[in-house]
This record gives structure tokens, sequence and C-alpha cells, in this order.
């Protein structure tokens, strides 16, 4: 996230929303992103930081809304939804800057680097592949994301030979209605018959605890099989500090 603050908000034609709910937003754009409702009035991130009094503050206060770190958790994130909240506010921030193609491609080629520091030589990661924009406004489609990832790690292998390699998991939020995770799923198929060797499959993502259950989505997820093409699924339960829960319930679903 420090990468994100002290290497992408520099960027040209970075621009900055504090929302009328007091979230922060980014975009890049020339000339100015559009307004809306939520965000009034859109301020060039070169032109802010002239502004204020202290740009290491600043920079610092823009990673507090970059991460879940806090220096009394057990005060600010009384339970799962507080947390969840938060979680789901971080996102909203980060993704004007993450979708943005040029940085996109950057994003991914130093996710690599960093977790390859960690000795970490192979990825699978959970990938909503939301629409990536340019800075005239055109939107990439989830096929151009799934080939920029695999352009990016073949790019990294060249300078990192034992470098595995990185796949997807393609996902979407369990919040949402059955008829549109089926159509996810959808997606999903067409991905991995087309990036056999990047996408390894399926799952859903979110708050388990508030979301629906794998039964509420049977009928969806059945689906693959009935097509007759092999999709697998990485159903996962991520909390489970609850006595009793959607999560757990989800565990055995699951299996």
């Amino acid at each position: 996230m420090d990468w994100l603050v002290r290497n992408v908000t520099y960027r040209p034609h970075c621009h900055i929303c504090f929302t009328t709910k007091g979230i922060v937003q980014f975009r890049f754009a020339h000339p100015t992103p559009h307004t809306s409702e939520e965000c009034r009035k859109w301020i060039l991130l070169e032109d802010y930081r002239r502004q204020v009094q202290n740009v290491t503050e600043f920079d610092d206060s823009l990673l507090r809304n970059f991460t879940l770190v806090t220096p009394h958790p057990e005060v600010i994130y009384t339970n799962q939804n507080a947390v969840w909240s938060k979680f789901k506010t971080i996102f909203s921030t980060i993704s004007g800057l993450i979708r943005y193609a040029p940085v996109f491609r950057d994003y991914v080629f130093q996710s690599m680097q960093e977790f390859y520091e960690d000795n970490v030589l192979y990825m699978e990661i959970r990938a909503r592949l939301l629409p990536v924009y340019e800075l005239s406004g055109e939107r990439h489609d989830v096929q151009w994301s799934v080939k920029t990832y695999q352009e990016v790690a073949e790019k990294f292998v060249e300078t990192h030979p034992e470098f595995i390699g990185i796949k997807i998991i393609y996902s979407d939020d369990r919040s949402k209605d059955v008829t549109v995770i089926a159509e996810s799923i959808r997606t999903a198929m067409g991905l991995r018959t087309k990036f056999p060797t990047v996408v390894a499959g399926f799952d859903l993502v979110g708050h388990e605890d508030t979301g629906h259950s794998l039964h509420y989505y049977d009928k969806a997820l059945m689906i693959p099989a009935k097509d007759g093409v092999k999709l697998p699924y990485f159903f996962h339960a991520g909390e489970t500090g609850e006595p009793v829960g959607i999560s757990r319930g989800g565990q055995w679903e699951s299996f």
C-alpha cells in the first residue's frame, strides 16, 4: 500500500475527491473527471499537495485510508461488521488507482515483486476483474484483464526465472442475486476455456455472515456440470471467529 501512496498518487492526472460520506476517492483523467452526487469536486492531487502544509503528514493520512492497521484495533474493530465496513471502504478508495490501465500493469508486477521478496514463487489470487479504464475513459473487459495478468507474469519470469507463475480465481460477491452470479459463472467458464493456463476456477467473496449461503446459489453452481464444462471451485470460509454463522455453515456446504 505504501507503493500506491508514494508512487501511484504522484503520477500525472491523478485526481482526488472527498465524498459527502467522508470517503477518499481517486481517478485518473484529463481533463477533470466527471462529478457526481457523491464526488462533487475533483482536485488534481499535484495541486492539492501544493496547498497542504505538511506533505509527509498528508501522505501518511492517505496510507491510513489504504489499510486496516490501527494502534487500537480492539477499540475500532469491535466485531466483524466493523472490520468489513472499513475493508469495503478501502477497496472503494484504492479502486480508482489500481483500475487505471497503466497502474494496473505496474500494480500486478509490483505485487509479484513483493511476494517474490517474501519467497513466494507461485500465486493464486481471487480477483473480481472489475473494468480497467484508460485516461480517455475507455474501459477494458475481463478478457483484457486476464490477458494483462498473463503478459505481466511472463515479463516477470524473464527476470525471475525461478518464479513459477500466477493463476486467477475469478470471483464475485456473495451478496448478489443468483441470476447475477449465474452470469459470472458463465463468464468464468468462458475465461477458463480461453485462458486455461491462467484461470484456475471460480469462488464467491465478500462478507460471509451477511452474504448468501452456497445453497442459495446451488442452481447457478451446477451450470458448468450441466453444460459439460469443468470449472473448479475454490470455496473458502474466511471468518470463523464467531461461534455460529454462515461462515461455519459455508465450510460444511463446501464439503
